[in-house]
């Protein structure tokens, strides 16, 4: 996604200073590569990770809480990124560049691994052991 962002910031760049059409036009595909891998890593990362790291009992408080923010980001991204666009130009995907790389950042860092685990076992890694959840050895 970031390396894509790149490539449209550079080529909306060229464009709004050169005014070649076919650059222009080039950032049609980026745009659709960026979406691409959009749809391969937020848009279902949103929901399943939300759901993997909230305990049972509030997990729909969780994603429920997750899809309003959601709502909320697009609601004033709706109304603002025309206004964005049209004051900074082109330079306003350099923004989205910078989001890009402090997302990657967060998640590389601070986001715990959850590929192979169970349920229960990524509960453990957010809630930590409870003794009621340890498995006690029957003596025979």
């Amino acid at each position: 996604m970031l390396a894509s962002y790149i490539v449209i910031s550079g080529l909306a760049g060229s464009f709004a200073n050169t005014g070649n059409g076919p650059t222009g036009n080039a950032v049609i595909p980026f745009l659709f590569i960026y979406y691409g891998f959009y749809d391969i890593a937020f848009a279902p990362l949103l929901v399943a990770y939300t759901c993997e790291i909230w305990q049972y009992n509030l997990r729909a408080k969780g994603l429920a809480l997750r899809m309003n923010s959601t709502r909320v980001v697009l609601f004033v991204n709706t109304f603002t990124n025309p206004i964005i666009l049209d004051a900074i130009a082109w330079r306003y995907y350099i923004v989205y560049c910078v989001l890009l790389v402090i997302i990657t950042i967060t998640v590389w860092f601070w986001y715990p691994e959850t590929n192979g685990y169970t349920l229960e076992e990524i509960a453990v890694i957010f809630d930590g052991e409870r003794e009621d959840d340890k498995i006690t050895p029957v003596a025979l």
